[in-house]
């Protein structure tokens, strides 16, 4: 296993971020690229075509791994990807097996229970969790963000760089701008102790630490959510301040939803999908869903339309033909005679 990332992980790197793809994205490829590569080697005694290696290996992640659609198909993607821009190979006539793709409901919670969780958070993880909910963003948007995005005035916050590469603007509500003030404020002595100890400053995108180097200790570009101490940048090398990291902050917010004794399945991506729907169902007139594509930066209207089957007002809150007929008589089980159901 060692000796195949040595020998292909710098050069499927430098392609995949030269074609533009983000560290996250080529970091799941990579590991689709390992587990592949294994799979060959324990299944075939000679070097196959590739074609047919793709499909053995898709085919048996659906079968024998039993993954769900969407995992085959970034497995897929990765490695179409990687054999067109890597190797210059691109893959035709794949015909595995698919998983079979499954419909799935978003689990939503009402604003009150929303407001209980935040109530068992606190510090970096309560203003994060603000920012989803308030703003509708993803929990990598929000720890990406910097403080010249921030806009108390407009009451906006630009979001740089989402997913499919787009830029978009997303409402700021007041009502959190004290809270969001505090971690400018965190992050201003993190600045300033950069400035004493005449340190890096902070990583920037592309290219633009060649274009403005001062720009790494300017603090307009410094994070909103600096990480408390310095890493290496996985492009440059160079030691620079990086934001927090993602997964601490989700595990926080697993941690405040324990807290609730409640049953239910919330992760920190739930405060992004309870954002659209609530939106839907406060919004009014016929552009709340042209909106609400356009905070959540989706490229198609179907699918911001799937929070319309979420919301309460939806087609699950269609009456049951059971509420009409026990509202004309009463119902007595016949095991629990004690019982009276009447509508």
């Amino acid at each position: 296993m060692k000796k195949i990332r040595d020998e292909y992980e710098p050069r499927i790197k430098e392609k995949l971020r030269a074609i533009g793809r983000k560290e996250k994205t080529i970091k799941a490829y990579l590991n689709w690229w390992i587990r592949f590569r294994e799979f060959v080697r324990l299944n075939y005694l000679q070097t196959p075509k590739a074609e047919e290696a793709v499909t053995a290996f898709l085919t048996d992640l659906a079968v024998k791994r039993n993954v769900v659609a969407a995992t085959q198909n970034q497995a897929m993607q990765g490695m179409c990807t990687i054999y067109k821009y890597v190797f210059d190979r691109p893959l035709v006539g794949i015909n595995a097996l698919r998983a079979k793709p499954r419909k799935t409901v978003r689990e939503i919670v009402e604003p009150e229970t929303v407001l209980k969780i935040l109530s068992n958070m606190s510090g970096v993880t309560l203003k994060a969790g603000l920012l989803m909910y308030g703003c509708g963003l993803r929990l990598g948007e929000v720890v990406s963000l910097r403080i010249k995005d921030l806009n108390f005035d407009r009451e906006n916050i630009i979001v740089r760089d989402g997913k499919h590469h787009r830029d978009r603007l997303v409402p700021f509500p007041v009502e959190i701008h004290e809270w969001i003030r505090t971690q400018v404020e965190s992050a201003r002595c993190i600045w300033r102790k950069d400035q004493e100890e005449n340190a890096n400053g902070v990583s920037l995108p592309y290219a633009l630490s060649r274009k403005r180097p001062r720009s790494h200790r300017d603090f307009s570009w410094y994070y909103l959510f600096c990480a408390d101490n310095y890493s290496r940048c996985p492009i440059t090398d160079k030691l620079l301040r990086h934001h927090r990291h993602q997964d601490h902050i989700g595990s926080e917010v697993s941690l405040a939803v324990e807290k609730t004794g409640l049953p239910i399945q919330f992760t920190s991506h739930s405060f992004r999908h309870c954002f659209a729907t609530h939106f839907v169902e406060n919004g009014k007139g016929s552009g709340v869903l042209m909106d609400l594509m356009e905070i959540l930066g989706h490229e198609s209207l179907q699918t911001t339309q799937t929070y319309l089957h979420a919301s309460k007002y939806g087609p699950a809150a269609s009456e049951s033909p059971l509420a009409s007929l026990l509202s004309r008589a009463p119902f007595k089980p016949a095991g629990n005679r004690n019982i009276r159901i009447v509508g």
